[in-house]
């Protein structure tokens, strides 16, 4: 019997070079998933240090296009106020501009809170007070070294507030 043919160089540079694309896009595909789980976690991490320590929540989640839901948050209020929790809801989903996590400005779109209970406090100047852990630690700078960044916040929905 004889020997098969060998196939033609031209044939056989084409399909290098389409190995070498595949494996270029393959590559390229697995840096932009990491690039999108880094974005998440970023994000994630940001929602619970703008939260603090005086927070509890039953579950954080980020749903596709990085949508952030959280659900059971607890906010408790500091020592003189006359309820134990500045702000309880059963969900909030933030919407942030997903480019904006790489800047300094972190830009929130909209911000959605459902079945909210919000503490306020009217002080001895007649004035309103609200989430006073929140707005007291936006306020204090930064210390050396920790990372900062700015804030904006787009539309603020509130539904089935008690």
């Amino acid at each position: 019997m004889s020997d098969p043919l060998p196939e033609p160089a031209h044939r056989r540079r084409g399909m290098r070079r389409l190995g070498i694309f595949a494996g270029v896009l393959l590559v390229l595909a697995l840096l932009l998933l990491a690039g999108w789980h880094w974005a998440l976690r970023t994000l994630e991490q940001q929602v619970l240090a703008a939260l603090g320590p005086e927070s509890t929540l039953s579950s954080i989640d980020i749903r596709w296009p990085g949508i952030v839901v959280v659900s059971g948050l607890r906010i408790a209020a500091p020592r003189g106020w006359p309820e134990a929790d500045s702000l309880r809801a059963e969900r909030i989903e933030i919407v942030p501009d997903l480019r904006s996590l790489a800047t300094e400005r972190v830009l929130v779109q909209r911000v959605s809170v459902s079945g909210a209970y919000l503490s306020v406090l009217r002080n001895r100047h007649g004035s309103l007070e609200l989430l006073p852990t929140l707005i007291h630690r936006a306020r204090k700078p930064a210390a050396p070294g920790e990372d900062s960044k700015a804030l904006s916040l787009g539309l603020i929905e509130i539904d089935q507030a008690r």
